[in-house]
């Protein structure tokens, strides 16, 4: 799995690949910022179209992710108290989430590489090695479109030891 993974040549053909892997509702790449969350690339996740192709933070499990700069794993948002006031789940229907960090200058997260499902899921080690695996090559495409694009000089790796967090516990 990991090596057919790595044969993909665009984040459209991962996200893809990943979501037909994981039997999933929708894999996404996201840029995030203070201002906003604007996705890279898409499958599966059907986005209201008055988002425009970028998520307010209030709509945002991946603002998270990023803030903490460690992999992020809910398998319930609508009970869990990180997400109390979020919207995800309200206007997108987002109810299980997994996501990894991907990193930009000076290694600090800019992004993420997530899976989410509309309904509870316990997210198996499987999972996510596999979102982790993804994230690393995410982060190997996204260096030339980041340092052409947005001027920004990625780094060429995903921490790969990270521990991931079960935001059930955190709570």
């Amino acid at each position: 799995m990991v090596d057919d993974l790595h044969s993909t040549q665009s984040l459209d053909e991962l996200v893809t690949f990943v979501c037909a892997q994981l039997g999933c509702a929708g894999i996404l790449v996201t840029h995030t910022t203070a201002a906003g969350q604007e996705i890279l690339a898409n499958s599966g996740l059907t986005v209201p179209a008055r988002f425009n192709g970028s998520i307010p933070l209030s709509h945002s499990i991946c603002h998270h992710t990023v803030a903490m700069d460690f992999p992020l794993i809910i398998d319930n948002t609508i009970t869990h108290p990180l997400l109390r006031d979020n919207l995800a789940f309200q206007d997108l229907g987002i109810v299980a989430y997994l996501g990894v960090p991907v990193h930009g200058h000076e290694g600090k997260a800019i992004g993420v590489f997530c899976a989410v499902e509309l309904k509870q899921r316990r997210w198996s080690a499987r999972d996510i090695e596999i979102i982790t695996q993804a994230a690393q090559h995410a982060e190997r495409l996204l260096v030339g479109y980041f340092n052409q694009k947005m001027g920004t000089k990625l780094t060429s790796k995903v921490r790969p030891k990270m521990a991931p967090v079960d935001a059930q516990k955190l709570a």
